[in-house]
């Protein structure tokens, strides 16, 4: 199936496509490696008058590292930040989370920020930037503003975005000293989405006490999902296997996932429970 007819810019600065953005408005979308958007379009369950392609505009494909974040640019190819050398024992969850996604050549055409704004609550890199409490930096009309991932995925396919901006660069926090991640993914055959996937990370001082935990699923509900209560239970404690059970308990309950072909709601919050535990097990073992 082809999808309907669209007009195709391919703006070479930030400025000119966030111009056709205002421009055109809600009926215009951007395109970035086109990964998600494009089998959309191709099986017509949406149709665009307008698209955006924000692939050559080379300011915003990079890979940086501070002392408090890795920052990068929203048409980083995935599979550049999968074979990124620089990233350390702190960020081996995304180095596990890029690995995971689809295949190698969806990786080579996909880029971060369009697994990130797409809103898909399969897609992997919401689940880690929100347990790494981290940020997308979005520019407008209006300029530039900060939006926490956790507060970026308000239903299916849907974020907190303007029509007219365009997410430029994506924040991972360093979480620093004595701290590990992963980033578990329960899925069918190689390269398919999800049955439900975890990303952990966490912080512990040398008593064994954690100071700093966040964990988010994805693919059971409507978005990427951060575990709030799950991750409260963690801080302050002692990861005990009594503590973790506690707190993957309160993960279990914090999805509303529905029943389908993958199974029923009580096997995937069971899933959810034992992906909490073995990915905070795994994490610790990191340390």
């Amino acid at each position: 199936m082809r999808p309907t007819e669209f007009d195709y810019f391919a703006p070479g600065t930030l400025e000119e496509a966030i111009g056709l953005l205002k421009k055109y408005n809600d009926e215009a979308k951007v395109l970035a490696g086109g990964q998600s958007l494009l089998p959309l379009l191709k099986s017509r369950v949406t149709s665009i008058p307008y698209l955006v392609d924000i692939g050559n505009i080379d300011s915003l494909t990079y890979i940086t590292r501070n002392d408090r974040a890795l920052l990068v640019g929203s048409t980083t190819k995935i599979s550049a930040l999968e074979n990124y050398r620089n990233f350390g024992k702190n960020f081996e969850i995304l180095k596990e989370a890029t690995a995971s996604i689809a295949d190698p050549l969806i990786r080579n055409m996909g880029t971060v920020g369009g697994n990130i704004a797409h809103g898909d609550p399969g897609n992997d890199l919401p689940a880690v930037l929100m347990a790494l409490d981290g940020t997308v930096t979005v520019t407008g009309p209006g300029g530039q503003r900060h939006v926490k991932a956790r507060e970026l995925y308000l239903d299916s396919y849907t974020t907190s975005l303007n029509g007219n901006e365009i997410i430029t660069e994506v924040q991972f926090p360093d979480w620093g000293t004595r701290s590990a991640g992963t980033y578990i993914k329960f899925k069918k055959p190689a390269g398919d989405f999800s049955i439900a996937a975890i990303a952990i990370q966490l912080k512990v001082n040398k008593d064994g006490i954690c100071e700093k935990f966040g964990s988010a699923v994805a693919s059971v509900g409507p978005t990427s999902i951060f575990l709030r209560k799950a991750s409260e239970t963690m801080v302050g404690s002692k990861m005990t296997p009594t503590v973790i059970e506690k707190a993957s308990e309160a993960a279990a309950g914090e999805i509303n996932p529905v029943a389908d072909r993958n199974g029923t709601v009580d096997q995937k919050r069971d899933l959810v429970r034992k992906l909490f535990i073995e990915g905070t097990r795994k994490s610790l073992r990191k340390l």
